[in-house]
């Protein structure tokens, strides 16, 4: 334990965590190599200390991250995990079974990179875990990577959110909800607005909207609505000119008085509210408050900030319910396996609401973490297809030559201590068309009294079977890095917390 302090301590005293200098990354040092396997044997600080000031740059880079990963890494502490005694909770392999051996996992023909790059590489992809991964900063630096997975896309698209009404055999669009800072709003399109024509071409389905109702940034486009004013229905022309805007991760909608809330991924920044996806969720249920239950749409959520899922979930709860009971790494002490019960801490607005969630097999990480939070405890049904499967998640750290450090370091139980991971959530009515499943919830929230009685899958689903990053692929096959969907968002980026709480 103190050879693994004294190394983060160096790291953090040569390469500050909040501002990184950038090292030589293609370890030029005229230094005397030195075999990063022998510091298991070394006893005295004096010794480590002479093999540290003679190693390349790359070879710390290689240390670094080889005690970040021996330290931080859940499953390397899995004596302390239940259930006990499957492969997925294996400890790491002895130190040399990394070092040396990049060619079984390289063509180095192909990646031109140090030979103490590689090894860094082929320890973290050597794992059967396919969210540990090291980020080269050769590659990407580590506040780019995190810039990269908190970026959100802007659209230029009209900006509402809209539904079909048919009355008396017409089928008019009408506008749920108008998103912040959109064209919509620019131009003072409301809720209850009816889209008659866009660009002088009738719309009347999703399909016509999407289609339509889009164009080139600083274009401009017309269009009419109607709109009841004081009792009377009158038409509105209206000049639109099309800008990028956010997106709102929370959509909404009020069919025959049930609320269906779509979240579509859980983020704390780049968000139309300063609470992140929370906020929005929060302004959702307010302009929902008066209906009779909510349906909550996770189909196709890959995940997000565990903090926002939890105090999302929190909302549909009454106060002490359990969320989660998490294992993770207990960074402060020895880096043994500390167990966390995460409650609702007060009673949440949407307690009292039937619920009913929307699943399918791309739902994953925290949208996974808000449901099972959420039928543990209420029972609610879940309409769709089995999910995703993802119940860990994991730190971001910079390494020694400012690349991005990805290790796993929480898996989450339920109030019952059953997890959903590598099994997935199984539904209680199984469809797979969205129209039958969204008609399906209606349905039974008009009713109101469904309760679950499915359980989580029962096999391992296929995407954990085998690790896509494996030792059979080859180079050129290899993703080197992940993307946000890859990882399934549901992150904790500690930062500078983590390693100043741990080597202090």
């Amino acid at each position: 334990m103190k050879m693994i302090s004294t190394i983060l301590k160096t790291g953090l005293i040569l390469c500050s965590i909040l501002g990184l200098i950038a090292c030589d990354v293609n370890g030029t040092s005229s230094k005397k190599s030195i075999d990063p396997a022998d510091l298991d044997n070394i006893t005295s600080q004096e010794t480590f200390d002479f093999y540290w000031d003679n190693m390349t740059e790359n070879q710390r880079e290689f240390e670094y991250c080889y005690e970040i990963l021996d330290y931080f890494y859940l499953f390397a502490h899995s004596d302390s995990l239940k259930p006990k005694g499957t492969a997925w909770y294996n400890q790491l392999q002895p130190r040399y079974r990394y070092i040396g051996s990049s060619s079984f996992a390289f063509d180095t023909k192909q990646i031109q990179k140090p030979a103490e790059i590689l090894d860094t590489y082929f320890m973290y992809i050597a794992l059967s875990d396919m969210y540990t991964q090291y980020i080269d900063p050769a590659e990407f630096s580590f506040e780019d990577f995190v810039e990269e997975m908190e970026a959100r896309d802007n659209l230029l698209d009209l900006g509402v959110n809209v539904h079909p009404i048919v009355h008396d055999g017409d089928t008019s669009l009408v506008v749920m909800q108008v998103f912040k800072e959109s064209p919509a709003e620019k131009a003072k399109i409301a809720e209850g607005d009816t889209l008659l024509t866009i660009n002088g071409l009738v719309v009347k389905t999703i399909a016509d909207y999407k289609l339509i109702a889009n164009g080139p940034a600083g274009t401009s486009t017309s269009v009419v609505i109607s709109r009841n004013e004081n009792g009377e229905t009158v038409q509105k022309t209206l000049d639109i000119t099309y800008v990028p805007y956010l997106p709102p991760t929370v959509n909404y909608k009020i069919i025959d008085s049930i609320a269906v809330i779509q979240i579509t991924e859980y983020t704390e920044t780049n968000t139309t509210s300063d609470q992140g996806t929370y906020g929005e969720f929060l302004e959702a249920l307010e302009a929902t408050k008066n209906t009779k239950a909510t349906i909550i749409d996770l189909r196709n959520n890959p995940g997000g900030d565990g903090e926002q899922c939890k105090a999302i979930a929190a909302e549909s709860l009454n106060k002490n319910d359990i969320i989660s009971i998490e294992y993770s790494v207990d960074t402060a002490a020895t880096g043994e396996i500390v167990t966390d019960t995460i409650f609702a801490t007060e009673d949440g607005i949407a307690k009292d609401r039937y619920t009913i969630f929307l699943a399918n097999e791309n739902s994953g990480s925290c949208s996974e973490y808000h449901m099972a939070g959420v039928i543990a405890n209420k029972h609610s049904p879940v309409i769709g297809n089995l999910t995703y499967g993802k119940g860990v998640g994991y730190s971001i750290l910079p390494s020694y030559l400012e690349g991005a450090i990805i290790v796993t370091t929480v898996i989450v139980y339920d109030l019952n201590h059953k997890t959903y991971h590598m099994y997935g959530i199984a539904p209680d009515i199984e469809l797979h068309d969205d129209d039958d499943i969204l008609d399906t919830a209606l349905a039974i929230a008009k009713e109101g009294s469904m309760q679950r009685t499915a359980t989580y899958g029962t096999i391992v689903q296929p995407n954990f079977r085998q690790n896509p990053y494996s030792l059979e692929k080859k180079a050129a096959d290899k993703k080197i890095i992940p993307s946000r969907k890859d990882l399934g968002m549901y992150k904790i980026i500690r930062r500078e917390n983590v390693l100043k709480k741990f080597t202090h």
